[in-house]
């Protein structure tokens, strides 16, 4: 299994059963976040988690498509669109492995001009259907990710190196 779906799944499956601590597992206890949105550091994954569940009702869902990854590095790119307003942006994560668990994360935010799902075969509204699936009791992860593959959705099972790699998760 590769490492972004591994992590897809990790994800599908805390969410679906509401258990932070499955996600939690993936993080250092000495994990840091960095922003250009924000002017501080957040350390620890509480820390972090309160800055996205501020920001979870006006993001809408992004796309992930890794770009590099090998046992030491993450790198992916995303798009984000906000809910209230045409205004969207392109990010790039960093996300630095210590000990088989993420450790740091930085991610760097563009606003765009335009609107990145022009010219694309994915519409926001398939992104939004897309992670809204796996809040549907009746919905797996195979038939997610199916969806996403069939309306040509960036993840990072269907983008990542295809490199054998487990997550450190004792």
């Amino acid at each position: 299994m590769t490492r972004g779906e591994e992590f897809e799944r990790l994800q599908f499956q805390a969410t679906r059963e509401k258990n932070n601590s499955l996600f939690e597992s993936f993080f250092h206890p000495d994990c840091t976040y960095e922003s250009n949105l924000i002017p501080t550091e957040l350390k620890g994954i509480d820390e972090e988690n309160i800055f996205w569940e501020t920001l979870k009702e006006d993001i809408n869902a992004a796309t992930h498509k890794v770009i590099y990854e090998d046992e030491n590095q993450i790198h992916v790119h995303k798009y984000y669109k906000l809910k209230s307003t045409d205004a969207f942006y392109s990010v790039i994560q960093k996300v630095t492995i210590k000990d088989g668990k993420v450790f740091h994360n930085r991610e760097e935010y563009e606003d765009l001009d335009d609107d990145p799902s022009e010219g694309q075969p994915w519409t926001w509204e398939d992104v939004r259907c897309f992670h809204e699936m796996t809040r549907a009791p009746a919905t797996t992860f195979e038939e997610c990710q199916a969806f996403a593959n069939q309306k040509g959705i960036p993840t990072l099972t269907n983008s990542s190196t295809e490199s054998e790699w487990s997550w450190n998760l004792s």
